[in-house]
């Protein structure tokens, strides 16, 4: 299986949730705490639907919580 092919396939998932965790790390100016992790992993899985589109990933951060009441 073609290397790409793997990450769309079966890790899309993880690569998603590390797109938003250093996205909203970047974004809060702050480390993420166990909390913000696990909001980010249990929310971030209804993109999933959208096929976790890239301004979607970004309108998610900025609408949180984690960002609005940095």
């Amino acid at each position: 299986m073609p290397d790409g092919k793997f990450i769309v396939t079966r890790q899309i998932d993880q690569v998603a949730f590390n797109f938003m965790k250093y996205t909203a790390c970047y974004a809060i100016g702050r480390s993420l705490s166990y909390n913000d992790l696990v909001f980010l992993r249990e929310h971030g899985l209804q993109l999933k639907s959208g096929d976790y589109r890239m301004q979607e990933l970004l309108r998610f951060i900025i609408k949180s919580d984690l960002f609005l009441k940095k």
